[in-house]
């Protein structure tokens, strides 16, 4: 860097050199013997013109973390880790001088070039941890399975009434015995093992239960279906009938027992309902008949001289002005 008439300035002058609004620097230089220094120089003096940091043993600018040091190499920016660059699993960003590194996070460890968890393999119970397409998982040794509801663990496989029980010794205790879901712990000559429980003595199901190794499941009769919401079994329609009859159903109905539901099929109530039609409409013809039959019943029992004999029957307008003109009739004669 020159400067015109530099004598003029004093010891320790500083000058900034740069783009006018420009957001960092292009270097920064300080007078010193009528000469300039570009920094960073010596930190003893104004810091080495760093805009945060001197290392006094490098005599170099350094930046706190989260940020890098800018190449003019006196000017700190934010950190490239803020954009996440290392966005895949098990990676994490670490600041270099310069820049950055994606680097194993605790618990992984690179492999061909990507991170696999390996503290999975503390997890597997019963089971043999190896590595699949770079990846470590719990493999259940034989005579094991996965269990359903915890992937890191295997249950016995037990395909029989009776089956050996899984023992661990802690100590000086006793050895605590485990059996699979289904089973109950029992002794056998003073050995452990594992026998299926019967839950359909327990009346686990509706109508028809069928007792599994280590399960159960329930079955419906003929005309019936497992209702998966009411966990028994409901009469099915007669348009969805002929569509099986006995349908499984794998888990529990529930602890006791449910009575079936008494119901009406819809033909039968169509058959009632004509039945009661036909009846209504009978009973109006005897009452029509009984009507007419009274209509001709004759007084005979009433008969006397001084009494005239009437006949009962219906009175219209012209029945009405013939009797008045009978009785005119005979009241002439």
């Amino acid at each position: 860097m020159e400067v015109d008439d530099s004598e003029k300035f004093p010891q320790g002058t500083i000058a900034e050199a740069g783009k006018v609004g420009a957001k960092y620097l292009d270097s920064k230089y300080v007078c010193f013997s009528k000469n300039w220094m570009q920094a960073p120089w010596n930190c003893e003096v104004f810091q080495g013109g760093c805009e945060h940091n001197c290392s006094r043993t490098t005599h170099r600018c350094t930046c706190p973390l989260g940020k890098t040091l800018h190449h003019n190499n006196i000017s700190c920016e934010e950190g490239m880790c803020e954009e996440n660059p290392c966005a895949r699993e098990g990676e994490q960003c670490q600041i270099t001088p310069g820049g950055f590194k994606c680097v194993c996070k605790e618990g992984f460890e690179k492999e061909d070039g990507v991170c696999v968890n390996v503290t999975i393999c503390e997890q597997c119970e019963h089971m043999d941890c190896k590595k699949f397409n770079g990846v470590y998982e719990c493999v259940c040794k034989e005579g094991f399975s996965v269990s359903p509801l915890d992937p890191t663990r295997c249950e016995v496989i037990c395909k029989e009434r009776d089956c050996k029980a899984t023992c661990i010794k802690i100590e000086k205790d006793e050895p605590q015995c485990f059996c699979p879901d289904g089973y109950i712990s029992d002794m056998k000559d003073d050995n452990p093992f594992c026998t299926d429980i019967n839950e359909c003595d327990s009346g686990q199901c509706d109508q028809e239960c069928e007792n599994l190794f280590g399960g159960f499941r329930c079955l419906c009769s003929a005309g019936y279906y497992m209702d998966q919401e009411k966990n028994k079994c409901v009469p099915i329609e007669e348009e969805d009938e002929g569509s099986g009859s006995h349908l499984p159903y794998p888990t529990p109905a529930g602890s006791h027992p449910a009575s079936v539901p008494t119901y009406i099929k819809t033909g039968s109530v169509l058959g009632i309902t004509l039945f009661m039609a036909l009846c209504a409409v009978l009973l109006f013809f005897l009452i029509r008949n009984a009507v007419k039959r009274c209509g001709k019943f004759e007084l005979s029992t009433f008969k006397h001289p001084d009494i005239d004999i009437f006949y009962l029957q219906q009175v219209t307008t012209e029945t009405y002005k013939r009797l008045s003109f009978d009785k005119q009739f005979k009241n002439d004669c």
